[in-house]
């Protein structure tokens, strides 16, 4: 990081800068985002994360921790521990843990710059049923009280409430360790703390409201006490109370109450576990103090002025508040569709029902019957201050995050500092609690709404004071924005302000990838028809179509669409390789509709799920006279939805293999990554002639030759008959240059009389399932040429390229692709340590469309794809070993059944073999069985010998079976669970 400081020009002035921030008491000088001055002080990358929450040692009160899970949340009115319970796991906890694959990640039920998350909650018991009188911090990690203290010191708290409040029968005191936060954002994490103490304090705000309990919120304390009575360190900032209930009960009378304290004061109390404090100690928290010192200051006895001063609104129902906090997601990605007026006057009606002491300007992107442009919020609504596009300068301001840029309304909090009275520094500090408290019921409201929303707190401040031509005085303080939220685009990461101002960092423009891939796919292939008019594009059997000739069918097909395709829901494309499907494809495409590519070989009963579940307006097939048939359907699919499609160029299918097929949505933006990164890898140019046999639908020749060849300026040709001879023919009097084929061509070719080095071949693809050594080395050694056998899966589009080096890995990563392996606990391995596969790739889907399965759980919190492929990687290249739900548990020791299989596909007379483990009798473990279709008859002593010699014995099969076919899909996959059942059948009939 030190070099980095050194050799970036953005730090050339900051130690004037410093200089300035040292001698200013004025907390939004302070903590003001400014644009290349992102790093003055801060300790990100250089020491250790802070803790995110504090522990203590000594006795506890254990809460319930099953509130989430009920389904229907009765609020309580009894001023006891239930209640309590209630409160606290609902307002402040763990709501849930999220897996990306092995890795994981804690959601809190409020948000945190960051996921610094740097507040604490104690709590202040007077007269709680259940509960002793005391003082106690609460967990919510372990959703436990521990007692710190008992009442003895309670004056302490008087200092900061109003006589009312004096008997309240519970108060909770919130506090922030402003090194959670400042370690990563520097001074601006000391305005986070405050922000993160506004959602809180919404949330316990609205959930007591919703139960109907009295309360008082403050938002000013007197610290100082309050850090005596709480025992905190020098590190830990009181921020705010909430006082709740009114103790109906009468106080102890003194000598009583003396008595009781007399009598506790022995009793074992926790201790709070403190960890090293060297690195908070390298930070400068000069102005941050000497603040907090004008504040005390200033602070003296309570005033009403302390206290929250917006309304609450009309409450909730306390489980369906509940299920909304629970289920609290910061939104990542929105759809770029305007939302409803009804929407936004809704929202703006509940800011203006609460009445916060916040001044709110927005930028309206898309809202129906609204002018695009900056508008100012009254009492009365949104108003006009200037109509425009500001699209870009929202992207700008806030740092270049995408679903800035796609949302629908930004909003910013501003606070005007001629409102507050000199010698008033304590109401900045409530400005920013009350943003935060703005910011989560704004958020709350959203969901009401069926709309996203997330907060940002970072943007550049002045720049957006600037942009509505605001007077000095007011000051920028939180920033959220709403829009539709684009569920399917989970795996885009949110960066914050500090990943994305990184000194020198790569950051990619808002659509991911530069220059011409930044126009839509059809307008990209029209260009490459005009530059490459008479040359031929493609080639099938007879036919053959120039580029000019190739976009003249496009552009007929479409029209047809637009005239016979009546609605909006998406298109299968259900017909075998031809080049009418190229012009199916890019007709849909050019006609606005989207389509879905289905394997020709489905069944009747497989096609009619994808129609109905997928909801498909009408599927086209190839009928026997090459021309097309649109079966268009009448169904209305209620819960479709046309906004999810929005960017969406294709949808394909998983395998299915696992279950039903699941449908995969895929960007323009992903296709055409996938096509152009390809290209590049396997250096495709004008002068290539490629051949493909693969299957359109299959990615192997969706990412290799539908879109790429053409961006080429190649040629593509078509197969017209699967046989040896027709296939090799093709390859010698068409001058193929890329031949593409699944695993099971090469082998047949491999097998067959035709195949020779009579070719004109650079390179042979491979993809789609594993190619058997024997398969590489009979191809090579009978047409002279090795076969690419590259890594690619549906989910994530091609990933590797493999050269001529290191034979048996399935080559390196190609450009926008980043491969890791990790083990079982997310931890990556850097050796060549056999692991889980995880891929990022430019070429990602967008997500599962209409899915039980969250695209969301499959990616890692930094945006990795979690495969169930078993890999290692050296000196650069991947070697796939198997995959994860394959895997045989011989007594607690994890077997690969394709390292089996590559054992005994090298033994002589083995053509095909198919390894699977099977449970034992008493279903303590599995052992392995191996399936072996054989050329000649084949001795089991035989095999076993062979085995014992390459394998260790736990791994060696303890069955052996000779049949007749392997069972595969039609890419050449091992259906092994029919296998497995045909064993059970068997073991049935016995």
């Amino acid at each position: 990081m030190e070099k980095m400081v050194a050799e970036n020009p953005m730090y050339v002035s900051s130690g004037a800068v410093m200089t300035q921030i040292k001698g200013s008491t004025d907390l939004f000088e302070l903590t003001r985002n400014l644009k290349d001055k992102e790093y003055v002080g801060t300790n990100f990358m250089k020491t250790p994360r802070p803790e995110r929450f504090k522990r203590y040692d000594g006795p506890y009160i254990s809460l319930k921790t099953t509130m989430s899970k009920a389904n229907e949340i009765i609020p309580l009115h009894e001023m006891n521990i239930q209640l309590l319970e209630q409160l606290l796991l609902i307002s402040y906890s763990i709501t849930s843990v999220k897996f990306y694959g092995y890795q994981s990640e804690m959601v809190w039920s409020y948000p945190s710059a960051g996921a610094c998350y740097p507040v604490e909650v104690y709590v202040v018991i007077n007269n709680v049923e259940g509960v002793v009188p005391g003082v106690y911090h609460y967990s919510p990690v372990n959703a436990i009280l521990h007692r710190i203290s008992n009442l003895e010191h309670d004056f302490l708290l008087k200092e900061s409430v109003l006589p009312e409040d004096y008997d309240a029968n519970f108060y909770l005191i919130f506090t922030v360790v402003p090194w959670r936060s400042c370690w990563k954002y520097s001074y601006r994490g000391y305005r986070f703390g405050y922000i993160d103490t506004g959602h809180i304090l919404a949330n316990f705000q609205l959930v007591l409201s919703s139960m109907d309990v009295p309360y008082s919120a403050y938002t000013h304390c007197r610290s100082q006490y309050l850090k005596t009575l709480l025992n905190l360190d020098a590190m830990e900032e009181p921020v705010g109370i909430i006082s709740i209930g009114n103790n109906k009960r009468h106080p102890l009378e003194r000598p009583i109450r003396d008595a009781v304290f007399t009598a506790m004061r022995d009793e074992p109390r926790s201790r709070p576990v403190f960890n090293s404090k060297e690195e908070a100690s390298t930070f400068d928290w000069t102005p941050i103090t000497g603040i907090q010192e004008a504040v005390k200051l200033e602070t003296y006895t309570p005033v009403l002025e302390w206290k929250s001063s917006y309304k609450v609104p009309a409450p909730w129902k306390l489980d369906e508040l509940s299920a909304h906090v629970f289920k609290r997601r910061s939104c990542s990605a929105f759809l770029p569709v305007p939302i409803a007026s009804s929407d936004l006057s809704e929202m703006l009606s509940l800011i203006a029902d609460m009445e916060f002491p916040i001044q709110l300007y927005t930028v309206i992107h898309a809202v129906e019957d609204y002018t695009p442009g900056l508008y100012r919020v009254d009492q009365a609504g949104a108003v006009l201050i200037q109509q425009g596009d500001y699209r870009s300068e929202s992207l700008r301001l806030c740092l270049d995050q995408d679903f800035v840029y796609d949302s629908s309304v930004v909003f910013f909090f501003a606070a005007d500092r001629t409102n507050i009275a000199e010698g008033a520094l304590w109401k900045t500090q409530q400005r920013l609690i009350d943003a935060g408290a703005l910011g989560q019921m704004m958020y709350l409201k959203s969901r009401t709404l069926n709309l996203g929303f997330s907060v940002i707190g970072g943007y550049y401040d002045l720049e957006a004071r600037d942009l509505f031509g605001l007077d000095v005085q007011v000051e920028m303080i939180y920033c959220g924005v709403l829009g539709k939220e684009d569920t399917n685009s989970a795996f885009k990461v949110k960066k914050d302000r500090y990943q994305l101002n990184l000194p020198n960092a790569n950051v990619s423009d808002r659509n991911g990838f530069q220059g011409e891939q930044n126009q839509m796919i059809i307008e990209l292939l029209k260009e490459r028809a005009a530059r490459f008019g008479h040359r031929l594009a493609l080639k099938f059997g007879d036919e053959s179509y120039t580029y000019a000739e190739f976009w003249e069918q496009i552009e007929r097909y479409a029209e047809r669409f637009k005239q016979e395709i009546p609605n909006d829901y998406p298109v299968g494309i259900n017909m075998r390789n031809h080049p009418v499907y190229l012009f199916t494809y890019y007709g849909l495409l050019l006609s606005g509709h989207i389509p879905m590519l289905i394997d020709h070989t489905f069944t009747q009963d497989e096609v009619a799920f994808i129609r109905d579940h997928y909801h498909l307006g009408s599927i086209i097939r190839l009928e026997k006279t090459n021309e097309i048939q649109i079966d268009v359907f009448s169904n209305v699919y209620e819960s479709f939805d046309a906004d999810h499609f929005v960017n969406v160029a294709t949808c394909r299918f998983s395998s299915g293999t696992t279950g039903k097929p699941k449908c995969l949505m895929f960007t323009h933006e992903a296709v055409l990554n996938a096509a152009t990164n390809w290209a590049k890898a396997a250096s495709i140019t004008e002068n290539d002639v490629v051949l493909c046999t693969a299957l359109f639908h299959n990615g192997l020749a969706f990412n290799t030759s539908m879109l790429s060849v053409f961006l080429s300026g190649a040629q593509l040709v078509i197969h017209k008959q699967l046989t040896p001879k027709s296939i090799w023919e093709t390859v010698t009097n068409e001058n193929i240059s890329v031949f593409v084929a699944f695993p099971v061509v090469f082998d047949m070719l491999s097998k067959s009389k035709f195949c020779a080095d009579n070719h004109r071949l650079r390179l042979c693809l491979s993809s789609s399932a594993p190619l058997h050594y024997h398969i590489k080395n009979a191809f090579r050694e009978r047409a002279g040429i090795t076969i690419c056998d590259y890594y690619g899966i549906v989910e994530a589009g091609p990933a590797t390229f493999k050269d001529s080096k290191h034979p048996d890995s399935l080559g390196r990563p190609i450009t926008g692709v980043d491969l890791r392996i990790v083990n079982e606990e997310g931890e990556t391995i850097l050796t060549d340590e056999p692991g889980i596969l995880q891929i990022k790739s430019s070429s990602m889907a967008k997500g599962y469309y209409n899915s039980d399965i969250a695209f969301l759980e499959l990616i890692t919190p930094d945006g990795y794809y979690h495969t169930n492929d078993r890999a290692f990687i050296r000196d650069g290249y991947l070697y796939v070993t198997g995959r994860t739900n394959d895997l045989i548990n011989v007594a607690g020791k994890k077997v690969d059944p394709f390292e089996i299989e590559n054992v005994l596909i090298k033994l002589s007379g083995v053509r095909d073999v198919a390894v699977v483990g099977v449970p034992n009798n008493s279903l303590t473990s599995e052992y392995p069985v191996a399936f072996l279709v054989v050329d000649e008859p084949i001795t089991e002593e035989t095999i076993v010998k062979f085995c014992q010699s390459r394998l260790a014995p736990f791994k060696l099969p303890q069955k052996y079976l000779f049949i007749d076919q392997i069972p595969r899909s039609g890419v050449g996959k091992i259906k092994r669970q029919e296998l497995i059942e045909g064993l059970h059948e068997e073991a049935a009939k016995s």
